[in-house]
């Protein structure tokens, strides 16, 4: 049964990449469809055999607590098989059609200079005085394995480098729609420098999210991006972020690599496999959820997306507000991992589905989920130069990973990017009427005023 459940998913997954790789007009090799059927894939059915071995990393570290393996992952991959099947139902179920536009949009080429200065000396000073506070750049280097504890009340200050990143993705904008090369060097240097800043945060998601979401920009608004090259690069990206992990959390930290002992062809396949399978974690949260939720940990009822609404607010301010899926998964099951690691673990967007509402709460979130995007691509697709749409359909898509292998909460970081992104390009764009009959294509944007 195992068995037959995994080549369902493989074969709704490989319908949902077929069908975006072939739709008319070209093949949509960055779609949010092919994002979640590969993360599906591998997040579900590929630590399967591992975990019928007892080998699986994960259950070595963190005992899963079930009564049965076998059943329980015969039905985590049930739950897995509704979730991709509600999403592709929901994503190409009566498709919506974005209404067309009656407008051309020009940027403000002297506003944009100027948000993107002062964008940059806030994100940066932010920053600076962040690490003062932590204890200076040392500190910053060597905690950036337990980046969670280390930075913690400092978020607000750290993080505000993301506004180097929103700049760098307006410019990039600026520069397709309006039909410039995008072989500009003083585009590229800032690029570089707000990816060299982003790493300093120690996390791979900031970093993964601003590659992604420039690749999408350009697919969207330049070139066709073919599935070789998306492949290639998803792999040659993988690759590097875990070679930036290991830097972050072994080499400044303790001043060696611990994981990879020698350079070999074998130590460094075995670096990537424990990378791999520490990333794809999906499958086995959702068997401990189906196994012990609700008989140890009753359903939330939604209490876990309150959490989202709330972080906002520090939780020094706050100490008891509630927690996020990922704090309740984690404090239920391994406590001592939140408690004296500070670790928390994802149960993945179809597991938070399953904590708040079981059954039910993964077909509807799901098919709403693939909606949901389905939404934002029509909007872009019926303005297709629009600066607005297109960028929140590119970070939407640049976070749709994030979201399948982590949680509802992910939406704190989409809003950290998008909230400074629609700031911008409200001063930055305007819009001007078509009279009838007349003009270019609907929201093709002018020369710069």
């Amino acid at each position: 049964m195992i068995g037959a459940l995994c080549v369902a998913i493989v074969l709704v997954a490989l319908g949902l990449v077929l069908r975006e790789a072939f739709r008319r007009g070209g093949g949509d090799w960055l779609g949010i469809p092919v994002i979640v059927a590969i993360v599906v894939v591998l997040g579900y059915v590929g630590p399967a055999y591992d975990v019928l071995q007892q080998t699986d990393l994960f259950f070595l570290r963190y005992p899963s607590g079930v009564h049965s393996l076998h059943d329980s992952m015969e039905v985590a991959l049930e739950v897995a098989l509704l979730a991709i099947a509600a999403f592709a139902i929901g994503w190409y179920w009566r498709p919506p059609v974005g209404s067309p536009v009656a407008y051309r949009v020009r940027w403000r080429l002297p506003a944009l200079r100027f948000f993107g200065i002062v964008y940059t000396i806030v994100g940066l000073a932010f920053f600076v005085v962040g690490v003062a506070l932590l204890g200076g750049p040392s500190v910053l280097l060597a905690g950036l394995g337990d980046r969670l504890r280390v930075t913690q009340g400092l978020n607000y200050l750290l993080q505000a480098t993301v506004l180097l990143v929103v700049v760098s993705l307006a410019w990039y904008c600026w520069l397709l729609t309006t039909g410039r090369s995008t072989r500009s060097v003083a585009f590229w240097s800032y690029t570089l420098l707000a990816f060299g800043v982003s790493a300093l945060q120690g996390s791979k998601s900031i970093l993964f999210v601003f590659l992604l979401a420039l690749a999408v920009l350009h697919d969207r608004l330049r070139a066709r991006i073919r599935g070789a090259l998306a492949f290639a690069g998803g792999a040659i990206t993988f690759v590097a972020l875990t070679a930036y992990a290991l830097f972050a959390r072994e080499f400044l930290a303790l001043g060696r690599l611990v994981t990879l002992e020698t350079f070999d062809v074998a130590s460094m396949l075995n670096v990537l496999r424990v990378e791999f399978f520490g990333n794809f974690i999906q499958l086995q949260t959702m068997m401990v959820l189906v196994g012990r939720v609700p008989q140890e940990l009753p359903f939330q009822w939604g209490r876990t997306y309150l959490a989202t609404a709330t972080m906002v607010v520090p939780r020094g301010l706050w100490p008891n507000k509630p927690l996020p899926s990922t704090g309740v998964f984690t404090l239920a099951f391994w406590p001592d991992s939140w408690l004296l690691a500070g670790t928390t673990l994802p149960p993945g967007l179809f597991g938070e589905f399953y904590l708040n509402f079981g059954w039910i709460g993964v077909a509807l979130g799901s098919f709403l989920f693939a909606r949901l995007g389905r939404t934002l691509l029509a909007r872009q697709a019926a303005a297709p130069h629009d600066p607005t749409r297109v960028l929140v359909y590119a970070l939407f898509v640049a976070m749709a990973a994030h979201y399948v292998r982590g949680d509802f909460a992910v939406t704190v970081g989409l809003l950290e990017l998008l909230l400074p992104t629609l700031v911008l390009l409200l001063f930055c764009t305007r819009r001007e009427p078509i009279a009838a009959g007349g003009g270019s294509s609907p929201s093709l944007p002018m020369s710069d005023a």
